[in-house]
């Protein structure tokens, strides 16, 4: 078996800026659809720069689907989560093993076996055309956060240091991927936009409209929060990850206004303001215009060179997802260049 095959089981990607909710929607779709989704498996975003660092050749003979799925097991980003490497390694079948099935093994490795499987890994949303390139039956959810409460939220969080320009710099360079999926004739069709605000109003609304998106019927008998479909969750007892557990408060929606300096606020606004009215978030008013403007200079000129790494890192690493599935056995000859 090297390509994934019509019946892959991967239905769903769950994208989306770290700290939109992605989470939340996750153990959603998991109780309340009946999705696999398993810990967060950073294939896409790190596995394969890290296979290409050690040398191993994409599609993977021998030895090498070994030492790969080995490397897959010590990825740092799972975090002690339990990883079953029999069950990737029938998964992956006989070699050549492209990227589409290693991708599956993965998954399988984690407890995600079908027959109706999704990914969560936020920065997949950089790759998620050429994935469902690669995977014809799958479709994408982006979850979008007013990028006011993703700064506030990432500033909790022990990776979140990189600052708040960083970060609205990289929510801005996220929305404009999800507007131009939204408005590409390719994968328009296939791909759903959910505000996290709206999500946690009414979850029972928003859930039910994705299972009719994702042709997956609402599960009778509801499992209690937290009794999730797949047994491992060992990656959601990191302190950051314990309000996804919780029943949603709306209220959380808006508690970047006594979070935030507000001159932060406005330099996010100055960062983010023309994307952020696409998706129906207003621009806070000022009480210092002129010295807000500043600030927001000062700030990006002094992370300018951060928010440029990150771009790089990001061209960098699409144009190895791009490349290792484009030359995987079975592989369409022709592939998205957005």
């Amino acid at each position: 078996m090297n390509g994934p095959g019509p019946s892959s089981g991967l239905v769903a990607l769950v994208v989306g800026t770290p700290r939109s909710g992605t989470t939340l929607l996750r153990i959603m779709l998991e109780d309340r659809l009946g999705l696999q989704v398993p810990a967060e498996t950073h294939f896409f975003s790190h596995l394969l720069e890290q296979l290409t660092e050690a040398g191993h050749e994409l599609p993977l003979r021998g030895s090498a689907l070994e030492r790969a799925l080995e490397m897959f097991a010590a990825t740092p980003q799972l975090g002690g989560v339990d990883v079953d490497l029999e069950r990737a390694r029938n998964t992956a079948g006989d070699p050549p093993v492209g990227v589409p099935q290693l991708f599956l093994a993965c998954l399988a490795a984690l407890g995600a076996t079908g027959p109706a499987i999704g990914e969560k890994t936020p920065e997949h949303l950089w790759y998620s055309d050429l994935v469902m390139s690669a995977f014809p039956d799958t479709k994408t959810i982006v979850v979008v956060r007013d990028p006011r409460s993703v700064v506030a939220s990432t500033s909790r969080v022990p990776w979140g240091g990189q600052g708040p320009v960083w970060w609205a710099s990289r929510w801005r360079d996220d929305q404009e991927i999800v507007l131009a999926l939204m408005q590409s004739s390719s994968w328009a069709a296939r791909v759903r936009t959910i505000r996290y605000e709206d999500l946690v109003a009414d979850p029972d609304a928003t859930v039910e409209a994705l299972g009719h998106f994702l042709d997956l019927p609402l599960v009778a008998g509801r499992p209690e929060p937290g009794k999730h479909p797949i047994p491992s969750r060992t990656d959601l007892d990191a302190p950051e990850m314990k309000r996804a557990l919780e029943p949603p408060d709306p209220t959380r929606a808006q508690a970047w206004a006594a979070e935030l300096d507000p001159g932060w606020v406005a330099v996010i606004d100055a960062v983010c303001g023309e994307v952020m009215v696409e998706f129906d978030y207003r621009t806070a008013v000022s009480d210092d215009p002129a010295g807000s403007a500043a600030m927001a200079g000062d700030e990006l000129r002094a992370w300018s060179d951060a928010v440029e790494d990150m771009r790089a890192t990001r061209a960098r690493r699409r144009a190895l997802v791009a490349q290792h599935l484009s030359t995987a056995p079975g592989a369409s000859s022709s592939r998205s260049s957005s």
